[in-house]
């Protein structure tokens, strides 16, 4: 298994304590090219430990087999938790307004937005502060595989909770356009906001830099906006000192980073971590119930 994920942080707070797993609230993120999570106290609303891998390729068949086998027999995440939230990264995924969606056909409205591989359970979340529901789709066996690890688990598409993060973050915005990019792996989660309302959202697959500023300059495009004029706000993995922000920074004159969700307190550990790498993570108690 240790070929496959390769740790790239991994931060503990001096308070933290491997008996006390079930004081403390587990939010993990699994996606094809890494793994991230993270541990809250509950009782102190606090962030103590923090854990990220990269992983290798393979096919999604044995990807599963691995993620499961390699969370089966990791000494930490088979502990006992207080609470534990499963944020997963689909391959594609659509919004559907509350009013149009039918839950008794999700996989007619998947069938209609994307493609998806046999063996995928269609899942909808409900958004906490969007009227709509995303739809997509999640491996069964992954699924049965968690459930067996964390009975009572809350899982989502990390779409939603991204989304539902960022509305909360501009709840009290000024009435402009905002842009905001989700960078992962080979992929950009793209938002555009107008105060705390949402008005464009798709992920795009980039495997160059052109590719993703293309990206960006299109969907602007499309409303009417011109990267010159518009405020980027970056999350994900992207570094200020990488060749990938420098080229953004040809089209958009000043774009900033994203920092740390506010309503927790964060261990001294979170100093030399980025506030914008796993946003998703952080801001995960606030988005599901």
């Amino acid at each position: 298994m240790a070929e496959y994920f390769v740790p790239f942080i991994h931060r503990s707070d001096e308070s933290f304590s491997r008996e006390s797993s079930e004081n403390y609230r587990l939010t993990l993120q699994l996606s094809t090219s890494g793994l991230y999570y993270c541990l809250m106290d509950i009782s102190l609303s606090r962030y103590i430990h923090l854990e990220a891998y990269h992983s290798g390729e393979t096919d999604s068949e044995g990807r599963i087999s691995q993620l499961l086998g390699w969370i089966g027999e990791h000494p930490l995440l088979t502990k006992p938790f207080g609470q534990v939230t499963v944020l997963y990264e689909p391959q594609a995924s659509t919004l559907v307004p509350s009013a149009f969606l039918d839950e008794s056909s999700l996989a007619l409205h998947a069938d209609f937005n994307f493609r998806y591989p046999a063996g995928s359970v269609i899942r909808h979340d409900s958004m906490s502060h969007l009227e709509a529901s995303l739809i997509y789709p999640a491996p069964a066996d992954l699924m049965e595989g968690l459930e067996r690890i964390y009975p009572g688990m809350s899982f989502r598409c990390h779409s939603s909770v991204l989304i539902d993060g960022i509305i909360l973050a501009c709840k009290s915005a000024t009435p402009q356009k905002r842009v905001f990019a989700h960078v992962r792996s080979q992929r950009v989660d793209l938002m555009i906001l107008e105060g705390s309302k949402l008005i464009f959202f798709n992920t795009f697959r980039f495997t160059t830099r052109e590719d993703l500023t293309y990206f960006l300059a299109y969907s602007l495009e499309q409303l009417k906006m011109t990267p010159g004029s518009s405020h980027l706000t970056l999350l994900g993995l992207i570094d200020k000192d990488s060749g990938l922000f420098e080229m953004i920074r040809q089209y958009f004159p000043d774009p900033g980073f994203i920092g740390y969700p506010e309503g927790f307190g964060y261990s001294r550990i979170f100093t030399d971590i980025p506030a914008h790498y796993f946003y998703n993570l952080l801001i995960a108690p606030l988005c599901v119930s």
